[in-house]
């Protein structure tokens, strides 16, 4: 039997793509004003998905969304 710990189960993770412009933009609301900027590589807990963004948790424990057009959806690699 495959064992899986309690944190793969309940924490779902992001990765940033590389982008054009070297950084993404957090922001308020999908497509809204641009709170952070994070960094190709980074990796961050990812509360929902809406409409192709992702909400994620920073390091200061605030939360904002990302375009899912630059970033990995970890949980659906350790899937396969």
């Amino acid at each position: 039997m495959e064992e899986i710990s309690l944190e793969e189960k309940s924490e779902k993770t992001i990765t940033v793509k590389d982008t054009p412009t070297g950084f993404l933009n957090v922001r308020k609301t999908p497509g809204g004003e641009e709170i952070a900027k994070i960094y190709p590589g980074d990796t961050f807990p990812m509360s929902e998905e809406k409409n192709g963004w992702f909400n994620i948790t920073l390091l200061d424990e605030s939360t904002g969304w990302v375009s899912g057009k630059y970033v990995t959806d970890n949980s659906l690699n350790s899937a396969n």
